[in-house]
């Protein structure tokens, strides 16, 4: 197959770009505003949430959870004052993903600028996709990640396309604030290397690329590097370089045994996230557009393109973790341009069926939102099981992981209230971690639970909770998820009718009525 097979020629197509850009921005934005959720959420996203309303730039989960980036454009999305305030925090998660968006679409047409409807599809697998339609609408590090991921693609492609200093400059710069965002930049940064150092040992960029790079890339990660130069005053090098890696406090691993530590059965749920988000011809075209992207593109391009899908999903598929199914945004990105590409290098002979091609194509991306909806029905008729999460009082887990859109999913919000309602003055609610935050939000948004204590799981100790000396109650009564000693000192029964909290029952105040355990 001969380089122009993609209709590459070393100059990408100015005309039409813009307006590329610009229709595939404003509806995905517009779908994604509109399916944002309103209110509080459960998890990371209520965690990222409070971070934000009090600017808190670390985690208490260790570095590589900061995510300091997102907590600083949250805080300016939360100050703009239109609509709830949760609601305009998650609105960061839909522009940000809608520019991802957008940046495939205009990079497919930059690599295929003979196949305008490849660049559109490719938008469209990607906008479409489960995994991303659900992080755009929630608080999460994952659509900021594939922003600046899709766009470290265009900057790639611009210096293969005419190798510059300015442009190894900001590549460099680039990389570093995907960093700010999310430390699973350090999977892309290798690729970035190779191609710079390639380019120097060819010839086709001057050395002083390599030090304009990585000063670039120190001063665009500085908001993260800051964070770890603090953590080393305060640990050390060792804690903080592996806490900036894994996560986790000093002393603890983090997640440092989740990172390539996945089994067959993780494997067989990953694959099926991976089917899920691609419905439709996506995944028939990925490999056929990976040998394409090999053979017609400049070799260097080509192999950056393909190690940098192989690092993202390899990294994604191997992750143990609960909510492994996240960590594929950035994959999805690289397989929907991959896709696109096996449709913009069919001969000429082979027209009408690539014509063919395409209309499959449209028509089962358009039916995916259809299988969205449909999917929790069918899944509880089938019978089958949903890999293990944390669940939530009043939440459906069917409707909560598998349909993307979140406008109408309030029971985070609902079990808040409803437990501050519950719980009198002067009383004590120990959360797990999923429901920490939609308290403690809602508790600071509003009038409710003013004289309510709630405290997380891990902090509720017999001194900070005293047995008998306080009324108490516990989100959930499974093991991990309340204080081990509390078994030993109360009883956990089950919940009331209408009510959402485990009341404790102190030993010493049943034992008039009932035998001690």
């Amino acid at each position: 197959m001969h380089s122009y097979a993609l209709g590459w020629s070393g100059n990408s197509p100015d005309r039409g770009l813009a307006r590329l850009y610009v229709g595939m921005f404003f509806p995905a934005l517009i779908l994604y505003a509109l399916t944002a959720q309103r209110g509080v959420a459960w998890q990371d996203s209520g965690a990222f949430q409070w971070r934000v309303l009090h600017f808190e730039l670390a985690s208490d989960s260790g570095l590589a959870l900061s995510h300091p980036l997102m907590i600083v454009l949250g805080r300016l999305f939360w100050a703009v004052g239109l609509g709830p305030p949760a609601w305009r925090m998650n609105l960061l998660s839909a522009v940000c993903a809608a520019v991802a968006a957008a940046n495939v679409a205009v990079l497919v047409r930059r690599l295929c600028p003979a196949r305008p409807a490849a660049a559109w599809l490719a938008g469209g697998f990607f906008a479409l996709s489960h995994t991303v339609w659900w992080m755009a609408t929630v608080l999460e590090s994952q659509a900021l990640l594939a922003a600046l991921l899709t766009t470290e693609l265009h900057v790639l492609v611009s210096l293969c396309q005419r190798p510059r200093v300015r442009t190894a400059v900001l590549l460099g710069l680039v990389a570093g604030l995907t960093l700010t965002a999310h430390n699973m930049a350090l999977l892309s940064l290798p690729v970035h290397v190779l191609v710079v150092l390639s380019l120097c040992l060819g010839g086709r960029l001057p050395w002083q690329a390599v030090w304009g790079g990585t000063l670039a890339w120190l001063v665009g990660s500085a908001l993260y590097l800051g964070l770890v130069l603090q953590a080393v005053t305060r640990w050390g090098w060792g804690e903080a370089i592996r806490s900036a890696l894994f996560g986790g406090q000093p002393g603890t691993s983090g997640w440092q045994s989740s990172v390539w530590g996945g089994s067959w059965n993780m494997m067989r749920h990953a694959l099926g996230y991976v089917a899920y988000n691609f419905p439709n011809l996506a995944l028939v075209l990925a490999p056929l557009g990976l040998i394409r992207c090999l053979r017609a593109l400049p070799a260097r391009l080509g192999l950056a393109l393909a190690a940098l899908t192989a690092t993202h999903l390899g990294f994604a598929l191997t992750y143990r973790v609960a909510d492994q199914f996240m960590f594929f945004t950035s994959s999805y990105a690289l397989l929907a341009v991959l896709a696109a590409l096996a449709l913009g290098g069919s001969p000429a002979s082979s027209r009408p069926a690539r014509r063919w091609v395409l209309a499959i194509a449209a028509l089962t991306l358009a039916a995916t939102p259809v299988l969205y909806a449909a999917a929790p029905t069918l899944v509880r008729r089938a019978g089958l099981m949903l890999p293990a999460h944390h669940e939530a009082p009043g939440r459906d887990p069917l409707r909560y992981w598998l349909v993307p859109w979140k406008n109408n999913e309030e029971s985070a919000e609902r079990f808040a209230r409803a437990a501050l309602r519950q719980a009198p003055p002067g009383s004590v609610i120990i959360a797990d971690s999923s429901s920490l935050h939609p308290l403690r939000l809602v508790r600071a948004l509003t009038a409710m639970g003013r004289g309510v204590e709630i405290v997380p799981v891990s902090q509720a100790t017999p001194q900070v909770v005293p047995p008998g000396a306080v009324r108490a109650y516990v989100v959930s009564d499974k093991p991990g998820r309340r204080p081990d000693w509390l078994t030993h000192m109360a009883t956990l029964p089950p919940r009331g009718e209408g009510q959402v909290l485990i009341d404790v029952i102190w030993h010493a105040d049943r034992s008039a009525t009932q035998p001690s355990n």
